[in-house]
Protein backbone atom coordinates (compact mmCIF):
# COMPACT_ATOMS: atom_id res chain seq x y z
CA UNK A 1 0.00 0.00 0.00
CA UNK A 2 1.38 3.22 -1.22
CA UNK A 3 0.41 6.39 1.07
CA UNK A 4 -0.10 9.44 -0.35
CA UNK A 5 2.39 12.10 -0.40
CA UNK A 6 1.92 14.42 2.68
CA UNK A 7 1.82 18.17 2.37
CA UNK A 8 3.83 20.24 4.36
CA UNK A 9 2.15 23.06 6.26
CA UNK A 10 4.08 26.34 6.44
CA UNK A 11 4.53 27.97 9.50
CA UNK A 12 5.79 31.23 10.32
CA UNK A 13 7.83 31.58 13.31
CA UNK A 14 9.44 34.21 14.73
CA UNK A 15 12.04 34.77 17.72
CA UNK A 16 15.10 32.02 18.48
CA UNK A 17 14.27 29.11 17.68
CA UNK A 18 15.29 25.55 18.72
CA UNK A 19 14.74 22.24 16.64
CA UNK A 20 14.77 19.37 18.58
CA UNK A 21 14.01 16.54 16.41
CA UNK A 22 11.99 13.65 17.57
CA UNK A 23 12.93 9.78 18.34
CA UNK A 24 12.25 6.74 19.99
CA UNK A 25 13.47 6.10 23.43
CA UNK A 26 15.72 3.04 23.04
CA UNK A 27 14.94 2.44 26.80
CA UNK A 28 11.18 2.18 26.08
CA UNK A 29 11.08 -0.27 23.30
CA UNK A 30 9.57 -3.27 25.61
CA UNK A 31 7.33 -0.85 26.23
CA UNK A 32 6.86 0.31 22.71
CA UNK A 33 6.41 -3.40 21.69
CA UNK A 34 3.68 -4.27 23.76
CA UNK A 35 1.14 -0.93 23.29
CA UNK A 36 1.36 -1.95 19.17
CA UNK A 37 1.08 -5.57 20.23
CA UNK A 38 -1.60 -5.91 22.45
CA UNK A 39 -3.32 -2.45 23.53
CA UNK A 40 -3.42 -1.14 19.79
CA UNK A 41 -6.88 -3.64 18.73
CA UNK A 42 -10.07 -2.91 19.91
CA UNK A 43 -11.11 -6.53 18.99
CA UNK A 44 -8.21 -8.97 20.12
CA UNK A 45 -10.12 -11.86 18.29
CA UNK A 46 -11.22 -9.97 14.88
CA UNK A 47 -8.61 -7.47 14.05
CA UNK A 48 -5.49 -9.62 14.69
CA UNK A 49 -7.10 -12.41 12.25
CA UNK A 50 -7.55 -10.03 9.38
CA UNK A 51 -4.33 -8.90 9.56
CA UNK A 52 -2.56 -12.18 9.42
CA UNK A 53 -5.03 -13.22 6.50
CA UNK A 54 -4.46 -9.72 4.57
CA UNK A 55 -0.65 -10.83 4.92
CA UNK A 56 -1.53 -14.21 3.46
CA UNK A 57 -3.44 -12.60 0.78
CA UNK A 58 -0.85 -9.75 0.19
CA UNK A 59 1.53 -12.59 -0.36
CA UNK A 60 -0.30 -14.43 -3.11
CA UNK A 61 -0.62 -11.28 -4.96
CA UNK A 62 2.88 -10.50 -4.50
CA UNK A 63 3.78 -14.09 -5.80
CA UNK A 64 1.29 -14.15 -8.80
CA UNK A 65 -0.77 -16.75 -6.85
CA UNK A 66 -4.09 -17.39 -7.41
CA UNK A 67 -5.12 -20.31 -5.47
CA UNK A 68 -7.46 -19.85 -1.92
CA UNK A 69 -5.87 -19.48 1.03
CA UNK A 70 -6.63 -22.31 3.98
CA UNK A 71 -8.44 -20.90 6.77
CA UNK A 72 -9.21 -23.22 9.46
CA UNK A 73 -11.03 -23.28 12.85
CA UNK A 74 -9.91 -26.69 14.38
CA UNK A 75 -10.17 -29.48 17.71
CA UNK A 76 -7.35 -31.02 17.84
CA UNK A 77 -6.85 -34.92 19.23
CA UNK A 78 -5.53 -33.61 22.19
CA UNK A 79 -8.63 -31.23 22.59
CA UNK A 80 -6.61 -28.08 21.97
CA UNK A 81 -8.77 -25.64 19.46
CA UNK A 82 -6.33 -23.82 17.18
CA UNK A 83 -6.98 -21.48 14.27
CA UNK A 84 -4.79 -21.59 10.47
CA UNK A 85 -4.46 -19.47 8.02
CA UNK A 86 -1.80 -21.11 5.20
CA UNK A 87 -0.90 -19.47 2.19
CA UNK A 88 1.17 -20.39 -0.47
CA UNK A 89 2.67 -17.12 -1.70
CA UNK A 90 6.25 -16.39 -1.72
CA UNK A 91 7.34 -17.91 1.87
CA UNK A 92 9.89 -16.12 4.67
CA UNK A 93 13.22 -17.83 5.21
CA UNK A 94 15.28 -17.16 8.24
CA UNK A 95 17.00 -14.02 6.45
CA UNK A 96 13.17 -13.07 6.31
CA UNK A 97 12.47 -13.88 10.08
CA UNK A 98 15.35 -12.05 11.31
CA UNK A 99 15.03 -8.50 9.21
CA UNK A 100 11.49 -8.16 8.87
CA UNK A 101 9.36 -10.32 11.21
CA UNK A 102 11.04 -9.36 14.37
CA UNK A 103 11.19 -6.09 13.69
CA UNK A 104 8.18 -3.37 14.33
CA UNK A 105 7.74 -0.99 11.89
CA UNK A 106 9.19 -2.82 9.65
CA UNK A 107 7.80 -3.74 5.44
CA UNK A 108 8.08 -4.64 2.60
CA UNK A 109 5.14 -3.92 1.10
CA UNK A 110 5.03 0.65 1.46
CA UNK A 111 6.05 1.00 -2.29
CA UNK A 112 3.14 -1.36 -3.83
CA UNK A 113 -0.22 -0.27 -4.67
CA UNK A 114 -1.32 -3.52 -5.08
CA UNK A 115 -1.15 -4.79 -1.37
CA UNK A 116 -3.38 -3.93 2.02
CA UNK A 117 -0.17 -4.04 4.26
CA UNK A 118 2.45 -1.50 4.99
CA UNK A 119 2.80 -1.17 9.02
CA UNK A 120 5.01 -3.67 10.27
CA UNK A 121 3.08 -5.03 12.86
CA UNK A 122 0.35 -7.05 11.10
CA UNK A 123 2.17 -10.53 12.09
CA UNK A 124 2.57 -9.49 15.55
CA UNK A 125 -1.24 -8.40 15.82
CA UNK A 126 -1.81 -12.01 18.07
CA UNK A 127 -0.53 -10.81 20.60
CA UNK A 128 -3.35 -8.79 21.47
CA UNK A 129 -5.19 -12.32 22.21
CA UNK A 130 -2.54 -15.06 22.85
CA UNK A 131 1.27 -15.18 24.28
CA UNK A 132 2.93 -17.22 22.42
CA UNK A 133 1.32 -18.86 18.66
CA UNK A 134 3.53 -20.45 15.43
CA UNK A 135 5.27 -19.83 12.36
CA UNK A 136 5.62 -22.45 10.11
CA UNK A 137 7.64 -20.84 6.62
CA UNK A 138 8.79 -22.57 3.64
CA UNK A 139 10.70 -20.50 1.10
CA UNK A 140 13.17 -22.50 -1.40
CA UNK A 141 12.52 -26.12 -0.33
CA UNK A 142 13.51 -25.16 3.12
CA UNK A 143 10.52 -25.25 6.28
CA UNK A 144 11.65 -23.68 9.11
CA UNK A 145 8.95 -23.50 12.34
CA UNK A 146 9.31 -20.23 14.63
CA UNK A 147 7.38 -19.39 17.74
CA UNK A 148 6.27 -15.86 18.36
CA UNK A 149 6.57 -15.62 22.50
CA UNK A 150 6.23 -12.77 25.05
CA UNK A 151 8.94 -13.10 27.22
CA UNK A 152 10.10 -11.39 30.55
CA UNK A 153 10.81 -8.27 28.99
CA UNK A 154 8.95 -7.80 25.53
CA UNK A 155 8.28 -10.31 22.63
CA UNK A 156 11.49 -13.20 21.28
CA UNK A 157 11.16 -15.45 18.97
CA UNK A 158 12.99 -19.22 18.65
CA UNK A 159 13.35 -21.31 15.72
CA UNK A 160 12.04 -24.87 16.56
CA UNK A 161 13.04 -26.93 13.68
CA UNK A 162 14.22 -26.37 10.25
CA UNK A 163 14.45 -29.46 7.59
CA UNK A 164 14.30 -29.45 3.62
CA UNK A 165 10.41 -29.97 2.15
CA UNK A 166 8.78 -30.62 -1.18
CA UNK A 167 5.68 -28.32 -0.88
CA UNK A 168 5.28 -25.06 -2.10
CA UNK A 169 6.78 -22.11 -0.30
CA UNK A 170 3.74 -20.54 2.32
CA UNK A 171 3.62 -19.50 5.49
CA UNK A 172 0.91 -21.06 8.02
CA UNK A 173 0.15 -19.10 11.31
CA UNK A 174 -0.98 -21.12 14.08
CA UNK A 175 -2.73 -19.92 16.84
CA UNK A 176 -3.85 -21.50 20.33
CA UNK A 177 -7.48 -20.77 21.02
CA UNK A 178 -9.27 -20.84 24.13
CA UNK A 179 -12.50 -22.93 23.81
CA UNK A 180 -14.31 -20.49 25.54
CA UNK A 181 -13.46 -18.59 22.66
CA UNK A 182 -14.63 -20.67 19.71
CA UNK A 183 -17.60 -18.87 19.23
CA UNK A 184 -15.71 -15.35 18.56
CA UNK A 185 -13.40 -16.90 16.42
CA UNK A 186 -15.70 -19.02 14.28
CA UNK A 187 -17.92 -15.08 14.13
CA UNK A 188 -14.82 -13.54 13.12
CA UNK A 189 -13.42 -15.76 10.65
CA UNK A 190 -17.33 -15.60 8.78
CA UNK A 191 -17.46 -11.33 9.19
CA UNK A 192 -14.17 -11.04 7.89
CA UNK A 193 -13.51 -13.41 5.64
CA UNK A 194 -16.62 -13.58 3.63
CA UNK A 195 -15.34 -12.05 1.00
Amino acid sequence: MILAQRKENEVKIEGVISDIKMSLDMDSTAHLMMLLSTNLYQNPIATPLQEICSNSLDSHVEAGVNEPILVSLTKENNGQWTFSSEDFGLGLDNDDFHNIMSKYGKSTKRENSEVLGMLGIGSKSFFAYTDSYTYICRKNNVERMYIMRKDEVGFAINMIYEKPTEEKNGVKVIVPVNSLDVYDFHKAMTSKLAY
